[in-house]
């Protein structure tokens, strides 16, 4: 944790899969997205290029991290997150949904409060692919158009 709030997307990175599936830490999905974020913040920087994780994430830099503010109230999302578990959960913004076809109309309704609104899809590894593309799919039917996908680097072998 150090390491991250240091300056090290790396490290971010890191701990926001580890803190996704709680490998050696707490399962804590809100803490994953807002580490993953971190490191896309980090990444997104200038002089982040010499960093290993940011060179594998290059699509990083086209999600916006700032996070602004309105008077009198928390912040605005600009960023609508869906993360896939391998064992069947669908999370919106850190919150457990009833399956993958709940995405769609809270997906709608969040582009409607927000035209600049950007998507983001973490699915764990071993979500089958048709999964993911089923997502991405009702993330566009929801006009969705700016649409990236959180990566966890994969675990060394033993």
């Amino acid at each position: 944790m150090v390491a991250c709030e240091g300056g090290d997307p790396g490290a971010c990175d890191v701990l926001s899969a580890r803190h996704a599936v709680g490998d050696g830490v707490r399962q804590d999905t809100k803490l994953a997205l807002e580490l993953g974020a971190r490191a896309a913040e980090l990444c997104s920087r200038e002089d982040a290029g010499a960093s290993p994780t940011c060179a594998r994430y290059p699509h990083v830099k086209a999600v916006p991290l700032d996070m602004p503010r309105t008077a009198g109230s928390g912040p605005i999302n600009i960023v609508f997150a869906v993360v896939l578990t391998a064992d069947g959960k669908t999370l919106v913004d850190s919150k457990e949904v009833s399956g993958d076809d709940a995405v769609l109309p809270l997906a709608k309704s969040a582009r409607e409060k927000n035209e600049d609104l950007r998507a983001v899809i973490k699915a764990d590894s071993a979500v089958p692919h048709g999964r993911v593309i089923h997502v991405l799919d009702m993330l566009k039917q929801a006009q969705l158009t700016k649409i990236a996908f959180g990566v966890s680097p994969a675990a060394p072998p033993q």
